[in-house]
């Protein structure tokens, strides 16, 4: 298993990852020059290489990587005279040969316990990842009235389910809080940001003196001075008899109407009031006025202090406590009024104390309050970070039980987890263990003579007698190459290029087959990546270099995870001919996929009957084009080449530059003329600038080429060529 992740390095995007996978045996990549495929053989040759200090290999094995491309010739044979050699095992000690193949055995048994014990693991990783989605679906509908309120915005950067249940884990406290006092809490905090809120001023409240109360509870009568003041009292109609004075005119009485009234009469009903009693009147009447004076200003007062206090709303309790008192002071009124009235009668004040102590009471909280809110808006980020904390603590109350159940279900799970890896390492031990026993009888065996003779003799199959490898005079652990009169100087320099790709190559394979160094052992899986070993000049051993792939690593190693990146055709197709015919099969140990490129590089699978000879591949080049998958500069190039194969093949080369030229001469536009002679394959010599026509559209590009078909009557081959539905021939 591995997945190879590219980003911001060479023609791979800089902001996404491609992902490459590489979990089959065989993996096998093509691609135009240019196209990526040289990062990827780049990074498992320098992993480490800043350039690719964005990408990684994700796998759960160790392997022993070798890569073949450009760097690795580079670093092994042309800045070199000699090369280390590779040990291989002499096959002449078979007793050793066989315990070496028994240990290797039991090693790759056990590596196939410790395959099943990872698959286990991931299984148990599996499950973890299930128990933490299910919880994390759970904690958020835990807080769906939450995210649904005013406080969404104090979750600002945790609105995602794995954010949220991951800060939850942070909060060390659970408390039990009333979601509407939150909300309430933080909206008056932002509702109040930026402001004071005055406190509401209580005014002083009018007391009644001692005295006026004592002279309310006082019965106020007429004096003893006349001789009608035994008989009122008998009567007890003193207020009476003082109302009726009110409406005395000359001699007629008020009460019998009859002329009844003279001055000594009016004298005596004068004495019945003396000073003493209007004097009394006249306190009860002064103390009315103040005191109704005093407490309607009262309540005035307090209502404008209210009304202007923002915090207080209309549907608050106070109100109603005012009213109250402001009843009770009405009442209070009458009551005076009727004394003054009735001046004989005892009065008493309804108490208003207990209302002026509940309306104190509500004041002296809603000032607590307002003090608070002031506080907090003044410290208004540490007030805000407060309630963010309460409302942590309110989501931790809410999900313990979640929180039990899953910390239950993911100590289980571990539990199970670190059994397995236990069972892991026991077997890793007694794998290391067997290493050391495979390396000491390596040693005892191992010399770098077999390479030799193998890699020579490969040389002379292929008719090669002009150069060979040879041990190092002064280092027997070092190769060389010398020419078959003895010559070793700048021998790699002095080959052909396809003797330097075949010398190269052998090397390669004789390391993916053996080691450099003499107590390596080869237990450990090894990673081979073997980039574009076929170039132009090297394309007479594509047969050669395919063979050897197959017979020296595909058909006889196991122990090996294989990587191919080519451009050729070809030498894919060589590869391929021998691999399992059908599909499914195929597919358990290799996977064949196309790198492609537009303005990035892209990874798309490819079917086997999707690969085709060179020429069917520049019109796959094309339609890859057409569909945006390459960039578009390419085309009139593949066009040209197209051209050049078909009509060289059909061996109408003078019909087609005639119709090249009809068309450059009858177009009256310039960039389509352009095309027209950059395209005609007797143009190649005129060193016409390719610039004029990268003004033409993709679109126009293709209506430009198909018109060269049509004009030299090879439409059917267009249409069949590009997969086009054949509508246009019937017009033809």
């Amino acid at each position: 298993m591995g997945t190879l992740y590219l980003k911001g390095v060479r023609s791979y995007n800089p902001t996404r990852f491609t992902e490459i996978n590489l979990n089959k045996k065989i993996n096998i990549f093509w691609g135009q020059n240019g196209s990526g495929k040289s990062t990827i053989s780049g990074y498992f040759y320098s992993p480490d290489d800043p350039q690719y200090s964005q990408c990684s290999f994700k796998t759960n094995n160790t392997y022993n990587y070798l890569v073949y491309n450009n760097q690795f010739v580079i670093d092994c044979f042309y800045n070199k005279a000699e090369q280390s050699g590779i040990f291989t095992l002499s096959k002449n000690n078979k007793e050793a040969i066989e315990f070496i193949e028994n240990k290797k055995e039991e090693y790759q048994k056990l590596q196939q316990e410790i395959e099943l014990i990872d698959t286990e693991i991931k299984k148990i990783n599996d499950r973890t990842e299930d128990v933490s989605s299910t919880f994390n679906n759970d904690v958020w509908e835990k807080t769906d009235d939450i995210r649904n309120s005013n406080l969404k915005v104090l979750l600002t950067g945790f609105l995602r389910k794995d954010l949220l249940s991951k800060q939850l884990e942070k909060i060390y406290e659970a408390k039990n809080i009333d979601i509407i006092n939150l909300v309430n809490e933080y909206n008056t905090l932002v509702s109040y940001k930026n402001t004071k809120i005055n406190e509401v001023i209580i005014p002083q409240i009018y007391q009644p003196s001692y005295i006026e109360l004592e002279l309310l509870k006082t019965s106020i009568i007429s004096s003893d001075n006349s001789y009608l003041s035994e008989l009122i009292n008998e009567l007890c109609n003193s207020d009476w008899v003082q109302e009726g004075i009110n409406y005395i005119r000359d001699e007629k009485c008020p009460f019998c109407q009859k002329e009844t009234i003279n001055s000594n009469f009016t004298n005596e009903i004068k004495q019945l009031f003396d000073n003493t009693y209007n004097e009394n009147l006249e306190k009860i009447s002064f103390f009315l006025k103040k005191y109704e004076s005093e407490n309607k200003n009262y309540i005035s007062c307090l209502n404008d202090s209210l009304t202007t206090c923002e915090y207080i709303k209309r549907d608050h309790e106070i109100w109603k406590k005012i009213q109250v008192f402001e009843q009770l002071i009405n009442n209070n009124i009458m009551v005076i009024n009727s004394k003054i009235q009735k001046p004989s009668i005892i009065i008493e004040l309804n108490d208003i104390s207990e209302i002026l102590n509940e309306i104190t009471e509500i004041i002296n909280g809603i000032n607590l309050e307002i003090k608070s809110i002031n506080q907090n808006v003044i410290n208004y980020n540490k007030s805000e970070s407060a309630i963010k904390l309460k409302l942590w603590e309110m989501i931790k109350f809410r999900c313990k039980d979640i929180i039990s159940y899953r910390n239950s279900k993911l100590s289980e799970i571990e539990s199970t987890r670190q059994n397995l890896e236990q069972e892991k390492n026991q077997y890793i031990k007694k794998q290391s263990k067997l290493n050391i026993e495979i390396l000491e009888k390596e040693k005892e065996i191992s010399s770098i003579d077999e390479t030799i003779d193998n890699i020579n003799d490969t040389l002379i199959s292929l008719g090669i007698n002009q150069f060979k490898i040879a041990k190092h005079e002064n280092d027997k652990n070092l190769f060389y190459l010398v020419r078959d009169n003895g010559d070793s100087d700048y021998v790699y320099r002095s080959l052909s290029e396809g003797e330097k790709t075949i010398i190269t190559f052998l090397y390669f394979i004789e390391l993916c087959l053996g080691s450099n160094t003499q107590n390596n052992s080869n237990s450990q899986t090894k990673f081979i990546v073997i980039d574009d070993p076929i170039s132009s000049l090297s394309i007479s051993y594509i047969y050669e270099i395919s063979s050897l792939i197959r017979c020296k690593l595909i058909e006889k190693q196991n122990n090996f995870k294989l990587v191919i990146l080519t451009h050729n055709l070809f030498f894919l197709q060589e590869l391929l001919i021998h691999t399992k015919t059908k599909e499914r099969e195929f597919k358990k140990d290799h996977s064949l996929n196309k790198i492609v490129k537009n303005q990035y590089s892209a990874i798309e699978e490819l079917k086997r009957e999707e690969i085709k000879n060179d020429y069917q591949s520049l019109w796959m080049i094309l339609k890859d084009a057409r569909n945006d998958k390459i960039n578009p500069i390419v085309v009139p190039n593949i066009m040209r080449h197209i051209l050049e194969y078909y009509f060289s093949f059909q061996c109408n080369r003078d019909e087609l530059k005639k119709v090249l030229d009809d068309l450059a001469n009858g177009d009256n536009i310039s960039v389509n003329r352009a095309f027209y002679r950059y395209v005609n394959n007797g143009s190649h010599s005129n060193s016409i600038n390719s610039d004029g026509i990268l003004a033409i559209s993709v679109d126009r590009y293709f209506e430009l080429f198909k018109k060269i078909f049509i004009q030299t009557n090879n439409l059917p081959h267009y249409v069949a060529m590009m997969n086009e539905d054949n509508e246009e021939e019937s017009h033809h």
